[in-house]
């Protein structure tokens, strides 16, 4: 399998890294077909891969013990998922899946810790898509719970 060229990726992430730090992580990454309702991720489970969208969308869905649920965010080719590897918290509480299909690519979770802890500015560029897609799962809450 050939690595993605830095120049070819349509993820923002991956496009926005330096060329040391894609090239950390591009013998990684395995393209991948993302159907509608692929699971990227599943509730307090630790996520063996990690995916960079090129197009499609994926939702965060939170759930309570009862069966309701609500989408508090969505993303696409802006950013990655599951963040709680980036936190290095392994696991969070709700589901992340696809709501539109597209396609990606996909890293092995330990390959992306690795990577992470070898490059501050790595970790700090992706430390800074975690706090603003938390900025926007909160205003998509706020949203959500404002509606009449």
């Amino acid at each position: 399998m050939d690595s993605p060229l830095q120049e070819a990726v349509r993820n923002n992430l991956l496009a926005s890294l330096s060329s040391h730090d894609f090239q950390r992580l591009a013998p990684h990454l395995e393209p991948v077909d993302l159907a509608r309702g692929f699971a990227l991720s599943s509730p307090n489970q630790l996520s063996d891969y990690s995916y960079f969208i090129e197009s499609g969308i994926g939702s965060i869905v939170a759930s309570v013990s009862n069966g309701q649920s609500a989408e508090i965010g969505i993303f696409g080719r802006e950013g990655m998922s599951p963040t709680a590897l980036i936190l290095n918290s392994g696991s969070a509480p709700y589901s992340i899946f696809m709501q539109v299909g597209g396609n990606g690519f996909r890293i092995e979770s330990i390959q992306l810790s690795h990577a992470l802890s070898e490059s501050v500015v790595l970790r700090n560029l992706f430390m800074r898509y975690v706090q603003t897609a938390s900025v926007q799962t909160a205003f998509t809450a706020l949203a959500n719970a404002t509606q009449h």
